[in-house]
């Protein structure tokens, strides 16, 4: 499980960088403390490190996720307000992880996730619909793209962070919280 992509902006505080060896430069942005947490499940090393830069640009944390697999128990854990995921990874595709974590009692089964994928054929948007996905988005993706995703599902993360919060709240009284 990463927590960190190395070489991604924001690690030394430079206003732009270049990001691996095709030297791309992205603006640098800390993660906003409070911004949303989002898991990115993506397997390609340049495009998690694009992805990670968009992200905290728009105010995002972020963690990733390499694998299905790895997806899935960091999905488990909680406290992600979205996940990006990438349709074909390695060990266990986008498909089946979002099939587990819908699996997953709420709030962590009931996160948004965004399919992710340079699949643009028809019928790919329902296929990842059908796999539990609410969304879909088609790769290159760009900032602009990204961040009307994320305003559009910003109703729902904040609902399922009110939840996860609600939950949490439960958990550490030793009761339940009425929802």
């Amino acid at each position: 499980m990463s927590t960190a992509t190395p070489g991604v902006p924001g690690e030394t505080g430079a206003s732009m960088r270049p990001l691996g060896d095709d030297a791309v430069d992205l603006p640098v942005a800390e993660p906003a403390a409070g911004g949303p947490r989002v898991l990115l499940a993506e397997d390609n090393p340049f495009n998690q490190k694009v992805a990670v830069a968009m992200l905290r640009l728009l105010g995002c944390r972020v963690e990733v996720a390499t694998t299905g697999i790895e997806a899935v128990a960091m999905a488990a854990g909680g406290g992600f307000d979205l996940v990006l995921m990438d349709c074909q990874m390695p060990t266990m595709d986008g498909y089946e992880a979002t099939r587990r974590i819908r699996d997953l009692p709420a709030p962590a089964g009931a996160v948004t996730i965004i399919a992710m994928t340079a699949n643009a054929m028809s019928g790919d948007r329902e296929r990842c619909l059908e796999a539990g996905m609410d969304d879909y988005i088609s790769k290159p993706i760009s900032v602009p793209q990204l961040e009307a995703l994320l305003e559009r599902w910003s109703a729902h993360v904040r609902s399922v962070a009110l939840l996860a919060a609600k939950a949490r709240g439960a958990s550490s009284q030793g009761g339940e919280t009425p929802l």
